[in-house]
Formats: structure tokens, C-alpha cells, sequence
């Protein structure tokens, strides 16, 4: 199919190679700096615009010669232990402009943030981004706030709306609702400060009151200071989806809602921090995100499920740097599930540990260990556990120095309930597989 670059007079007949992808970047870039930086023409000065980047990138083979395998344990989210077990190429470009800033006599500003994403399989050098889709737009916002020297912000667009991540296991574990929305922030709230959203993510279901969606109503209270150096972040959540007749089936859509609770206590540590979150999330927040279904028929046995599935998950993460020559990430995740049937309750641990050494303040090797478990009622426990190592050089003595490049071999082991769901076809009759290669990870 032809791909067209700005309109039907010029078009190339070219499928989403790496052409296609640039002319798409370019396109897109193009067209968001005459947003951003065209009302700030009047200035030369770099502090009225900045640009930001995530890339992760490599080459790898698995131990058989083919292409490097990446292992996961069905039935949990993220990727658990993801040292050595990265095997596509993904970046992120941000722009973002500020056409009024903050100063001496105003604390008036504007911010407008775009961010752009690719992902690549990783298998030559002619390659397309995301199959038909060259770039995705993963943010487009603006926020306005210190109107009146006050700290409160109104913010509406799409953006990463979303807390903390546990690094280890590339996870995004406590209030993480990213998409369209708009919301009020910095609202000074006891020792911290309230922020307010309604977030919303749409289905292609088609029904007599338009495009299916969830609607959240979320309430974050940030920085709660309950001693030196202690913290707390309250996160609460009501999501709602109104009944509705399929326009297709005529089928009686039934009526949803959901609530999360989560609480995160932030302890700073000397060289690091420790966070301890538990969440409970029921009905449509069960899975602490917008992606629930939303095509469960009124009266159903999913309906019925939906509605009384809930869920706990608790997470420990610590990061420290103990000394000058050691530092280490240390992760366990607990999750209960109850899927809204007696028969098939579940329940998800993992637990991990990243130490890294510095030789000098550039020279590093690191470590990581891991199991994850998945217990599901009536069915064998799924087990796999990975052993990583991983000489890099990074551009500082830190457990967060960034850019790194790394060399690295990976081991995993799984159980036999396991054969076959890990390790595609080149360990899909084993029990045990393992990658080696190149990677790096920068962002700044």
C-alpha cells in the first residue's frame, strides 16, 4: 500500500521500511516543533525548549545459535529480572516546550510535552517500527500552574500518568493509569499535595451511546511526610462504564465500576530508598490499570465475574548504594487473585536481587538473580528462575548510570508445566534455555 508523507500528490509506494519510519519522525517532529518552539521564536535561549530520550537497543543469541530468546512466566506482567532478557529495540524521543516560564516576579508557566515511541523486533537493518503503526505518540499534553503565585496545575492531553516502577522487572506497580485525560495538581493537601484526574480509555466497541469506555476518577495525595525522611502516597480510584446496547448484536452491554486502593510508604535512605506498597483493586480497577474488558454482556457468566474478581498485590523495593565499590537492587512482589471464580484463584510471587561492583568510577559488573512463581488453583505451580551476569561500562559509579553498555549471559529454568508456553520453538521440547550479547541502555 502506498504510504503517503503530505498528502496524495506526494507518496511513496514503499512498506514501512526504515525510509517510511524516518520521513514518519521527521513528519511528526516537524509538525509538533511549529506547536512547540515557532510561539518561542522571539528567543534563541535553550531554556524555553528541551528534548529528552529513552533508548534500549542490542544484539543477542540464544545458546543454540539462533536468534536471542527472551523468557517470561506466563500469567505475569512486566519482565521480571529483564537483565538479559531484552530482546527487542525500543526508544522514546520527548520534546518538550516552554513558552512562559516560571521566574523571578511570576511563578506563571506553560508546559507542552509530546513523546514519541518505536519498537523493533530487531532483526535487520531495513526494519520498520510497530508493524502498520511506524511511531506511536505515547504523550501529548499541556499543563499550565503558578497562576496567581499559587502551586496548584490543570494539565488535559494524553501522558504517562503513572508512579512507581521497579526497574528490576521493567513494572510500573503503584498508580499507573497512563492515557487521555485532564486533571488539577499541587493542591496543597496536609504535609503533601493532592492531585485530581478523570482519565478515560476508549474501546472500538460501537454502542447507541458511542465508542464503549471506561471512565477513572483518580485521587493521588503525594508526599505525606509522617516522619524524617518518611513518606506517604494514598492512591484512590472509582471507574465506571454505563450499560449500553452493542450496535452490531444488539447484545445488553451490563454496567461496570471498579475501585482501587493503594498506599505507599517511602522511606529515604542514605544512598538509596526503600518502598513498601500494598494495593487492592476490585471489578474494573482489578488489574490496577484502564484495561479492563468492557464487552461483557448483561447478566453473563463474565459479567458476573467482572464484577466480583478483586485483587492484592504488595511490593517491596529496595535500592542502595552501600559504599564506594557496591550498590544493589533488591525486589520481591506478592499478588493474590481472585478472578471472580472459586476455581481459578491465583497467586503470583516473585523475588530478585541486582548487585552491581564498580571497578573504577566507569567500570561495573553486574549480577541478577531470580525466581517467579504462579500458583493457579487446580492447575501445576509455574515456576522460572534466571541467572544473569553482565560486565558494563557506565557513565558513572551508580546503580543509575546512564548511558550503560554491557556484555551479558543469561540462564533461565523452568518447570515442566512451563514446556513449550517458554522459549519459542528453539527450547520449546526443554526445560532449561539461555542468551547471550550486546545491549545497551540510555536515557536522559
Amino acid at each position: 500500500m502506498p504510504r503517503y508523507i503530505w498528502g496524495n500528490d506526494l507518496h511513496f509506494s514503499i512498506n514501512f521500511n526504515f525510509f517510511s519510519q524516518l520521513c514518519y519522525l521527521f513528519r511528526y517532529s516537524l509538525i509538533i516543533c511549529c506547536f512547540i518552539y515557532l510561539p518561542l521564536a522571539h528567543s534563541t535561549s535553550t531554556d524555553f525548549f528541551s528534548y529528552g530520550l529513552y533508548l534500549r537497543s542490542g544484539v543477542g543469541s540464544n545458546f543454540k545459535g539462533g536468534d536471542q530468546e527472551c523468557f517470561n512466566n506466563p500469567g505475569t506482567p512486566g519482565n521480571e529480572f529483564r537483565l538479559g532478557n531484552e530482546c527487542q529495540n525500543y526508544g522514546e524521543l520527548v520534546l518538550t516546550g516552554l513558552p512562559i516560564r516560571a521566574d523571578e516576579q511570576s511563578q506563571t508557566y506553560v508546559k507542552a510535552q509530546v513523546r514519541l515511541a518505536f519498537s523493533q523486533d530487531g532483526d535487520t537493518n531495513w526494519e520498520g517500527a510497530n508493524s502498520e503503526d511506524p511511531i506511536a505518540v505515547r504523550e501529548s499534553f499541556v499543563e499550565i500552574g503558578g497562576i496567581d503565585n499559587s502551586p496548584i496545575s490543570f494539565w488535559a492531553g494524553k501522558r504517562f500518568y503513572r508512579e512507581n516502577d521497579l526497574h528490576m522487572n521493567d513494572f510500573y506497580y503503584f498508580a499507573d493509569t497512563s492515557g487521555n485525560g485532564g486533571g488539577v495538581g499541587h493542591i496543597p493537601f496536609l504535609r503533601g499535595h493532592l492531585h485530581l484526574a478523570w482519565l478515560r480509555e476508549n474501546s472500538q466497541i460501537q454502542t447507541d451511546k458511542g465508542k464503549r469506555a471506561l471512565n477513572l476518577f483518580d485521587a493521588r495525595a503525594k508526599g505525606l511526610q509522617i516522619a524524617p525522611g518518611h513518606n506517604l502516597n494514598l492512591w484512590l480510584g472509582y471507574a465506571y462504564v454505563p450499560s449500553a446496547i452493542e450496535v452490531d448484536s444488539q447484545s445488553e452491554l451490563a454496567s461496570h465500576s471498579g475501585k482501587v486502593f493503594g498506599v505507599l510508604h517511602d522511606w529515604n535512605l542514605n544512598g538509596g530508598f526503600n518502598h513498601l506498597a500494598l494495593l487492592y483493586g476490585q471489578g474494573l480497577m482489578r488489574e490496577f490499570n484502564l484495561y479492563a474488558p468492557l464487552d461483557t454482556v448483561k447478566d453473563s457468566i463474565e459479567s458476573r465475574r467482572l464484577k466480583d474478581s478483586r485483587r492484592f498485590r504488595l511490593v517491596e523495593h529496595l535500592s542502595m548504594e552501600v559504599g564506594q565499590d557496591f550498590a544493589f537492587h533488591f525486589a520481591t512482589t506478592f499478588e493474590w487473585r481472585d478472578n471472580g471464580n472459586s476455581d481459578e484463584g491465583e497467586v503470583w510471587w516473585n523475588v530478585g536481587v541486582r548487585p552491581v561492583y564498580f571497578f573504577t568510577d566507569h567500570y561495573q559488573i553486574a549480577f541478577e538473580a531470580g525466581t517467579s512463581i504462579v500458583n493457579r488453583k487446580n492447575e501445576d505451580l509455574r515456576r522460572l528462575t534466571r541467572f544473569t551476569i553482565a560486565p558494563q561500562v557506565a557513565t558513572s559509579r551508580s546503580l543509575w548510570g546512564r548511558p550503560v553498555v554491557r556484555a551479558f549471559v543469561s540462564r533461565s529454568f523452568w518447570s515442566r508445566s512451563n514446556r513449550g508456553d517458554v522459549g519459542a520453538t528453539a527450547y520449546e521440547n526443554s526445560t532449561s534455555g539461555g542468551s547471550f550479547g550486546l545491549h545497551i541502555e540510555a536515557w536522559f
